[in-house]
């Protein structure tokens, strides 16, 4: 198995403003604000000692369920070093445990909205038993 290596759990928010604003409360500080144009979605870094929280604020509701645009808790994520070699340990896991991938190993570029410079990482989606979501990425 690979490293895996704990980075943060994404939540799905309804305003994110306000959102961001009780989490310093807390002693949560912004880390980064980033930008995707054409999902229509800005997502929110915050960090507190080691813990990161990734916020979703997406422009509009879709009409249709969907799990990337329901608030509250999202997903669960581990940074790693090759997608690939995930993609084989989750193989060889699917055989004594229910794994559905919901995102393909992928590319996504976001815009980082303080620095003006775009951000490249390449993703994958998994639900383990129909009930939590995990990404990997790289």
């Amino acid at each position: 198995m690979n490293d895996y290596k704990l980075h943060h759990i994404g939540v799905t928010v309804t305003s994110l403003k306000e959102t961001i604003s009780f989490l310093e409360k807390f002693g949560f500080v912004l880390e980064k604000v980033v930008r995707n144009e054409e999902r229509g979605l800005t997502l929110a870094f915050l960090m507190s000692n080691d813990f990161r929280i990734e916020l979703y604020s997406w422009d509009k509701r879709q009409q249709e369920h969907d799990i990337f645009h329901e608030p509250g808790y999202h997903h669960l994520a581990f940074k790693v070093d090759n997608i690939d070699n995930v993609v084989r340990d989750l193989e060889l896991l699917s055989k004594n445990f229910s794994i559905k991938t919901i995102i393909q190993p992928k590319k996504v570029i976001h815009k980082n909205t303080q620095t003006n410079t775009y951000e490249e990482k390449r993703i994958l989606f998994i639900k383990f038993n129909d009930e939590i979501i995990f990404e990997f990425y790289e």
